[in-house]
């Protein structure tokens, strides 16, 4: 069966040396603070980027780097979700957020049958700080929003980068042989480094979190609803 059809031998493991984010770290926060809102249809910018990149971090583990999306903050804590591949099982674990403030993390929960882990971070005192960082909204509903279909415009935004991209849904549901489970599947490209990025409409919805790509264009998510589900069996 072609393999834009069938979706076997996805990408998994999109990850880079944690070594090589050095080398991007001093222009990642002026292009993202300096990156002007597109018009509607732009390649490259939503109109609520600014939510997305606030949710956004870069999440370092060993010798690998990834993404990840904030999932709740509370008076004390930041929860942060990534994919599971992306924690690796030697070396600390560091989370750098949208201001490229770096914080020490320590793993709350790994599930490498849905590739879904979560951190914690402690709070600093740093309240001007901590104040810009926004956590996505998961629903518990395990249905995506009515208008989403096939076509519907998506965006992710690359921490390590410092640029949203842009694409959309292929199909709402594929199963995937790598990972064994169904996931959406998007028409956008996922780069080395992007594992975990959140997925979101034009509205800066959450929709899913990347875990893998093809070498033609598209890549595959898994939903906030079982993310949320994930989740609930840790607290």
């Amino acid at each position: 069966m072609n393999y834009k059809e069938s979706f076997p031998g996805i990408t998994k493991t999109i990850f880079i040396p944690a070594a090589l984010v050095l080398l991007i770290a001093a222009t990642i926060f002026i292009i993202a603070t300096t990156q002007k809102q597109g018009t509607p249809g732009s390649n490259n910018i939503v109109s609520s980027t600014d939510e997305i990149c606030y949710s956004a971090v870069t999440v370092s583990s060993g010798k690998t780097c990834g993404n990840g999306v904030i999932y709740s903050i509370d008076d004390n804590e930041i929860t942060i979700a990534t994919a599971s591949h992306v924690i690796s099982d030697e070396g600390d674990i560091t989370v750098t957020f949208y201001d490229k403030k770096e914080s020490p993390a320590s793993l709350l929960r790994q599930d490498s049958s849905l590739d879904i882990a979560f951190l914690i971070v402690e709070k600093s005192n740093d309240k001007n700080s901590d104040n810009i960082y926004k956590a996505v909204a998961i629903s518990d509903a395990s249905e995506l929003p009515s208008y989403t279909n096939p076509g519907t415009p998506v965006y992710v935004f690359n921490s390590i980068t410092g640029k949203t991209q842009s694409g959309s849904i292929a199909l709402l549901s594929v199963y995937s042989e790598d990972f064994g489970m169904e996931l959406m599947c998007c028409y956008l490209d996922a780069d080395p480094g992007m594992s975990g990025c959140g997925l979101f409409d034009a509205d800066a919805h959450f929709l899913g979190m990347l875990l893998g790509g093809t070498d033609d264009g598209k890549s595959v998510y898994i939903l906030g609803s079982k993310i949320q589900e994930c989740i609930n069996q840790a607290i």
